[in-house]
């Protein structure tokens, strides 16, 4: 459902944001016995609880020939360590607590954490999520491995352009 690369991008303290994540998928994958790609919408709050901390509350929706469907909620929080916001190197993590609910299949918690690795110099900027997710609930108990990497370069102002890397292993 989220389709993200955290950096270091967080509510400031007392401050409420509302973010709109967006996405298909090109192609299921080669793993997955239902060859549709629904389009995936996911708003999600943000709160700045203190300085360097946001929580975030998501509900992902999915809509998919005619129909649509809720597909569980979730809450996050994220911490990125004090640092020079414009160079060198920064770290954090994201921490989330997720009840799935998709369509066909078994409802199930899972919990994930997120390390946040990030370097700017100039106008570059690289990060990396190697993240791992954990089901704690169904029958499943499947532990995922799901990196995740962006490079972006700073063109005008506040605008980037950049190249993103997602990528998962299943493991039990």
């Amino acid at each position: 459902n989220e389709i993200r690369v955290f950096t270091d991008e967080l509510a400031r303290y007392r401050e409420h944001t509302l973010e709109i994540h967006v996405n298909q998928a090109s192609s299921a994958g080669p793993k997955v016995e239902d060859r549709s790609t629904p389009l995936q919408i996911m708003p999600e709050y943000s709160y700045g609880l203190r300085r360097n901390w946001e929580l975030s509350f998501q509900l992902p929706f999915a809509f998919d020939q005619g129909t649509s469907r809720m597909d569980g909620y979730r809450a996050e929080l994220q911490y990125v360590a004090p640092h020079d916001e414009d160079e060198g190197f920064y770290w954090g993590f994201n921490a989330e607590l997720a009840r799935n609910e998709r369509s066909g299949e078994e409802s199930f918690w899972s919990a994930e954490l997120i390390p946040i690795l990030g370097y700017r110099a100039g106008r570059w900027h690289f990060v990396t999520n190697p993240g791992v997710d954990k089901q704690i609930s169904g029958s499943s108990r499947a532990t995922n491995f799901q990196p995740a990497a962006k490079l972006a370069y700073q063109v005008l102002g506040w605008n980037s352009v950049g190249l993103e890397y997602y990528g998962g292993d299943q493991s039990r």
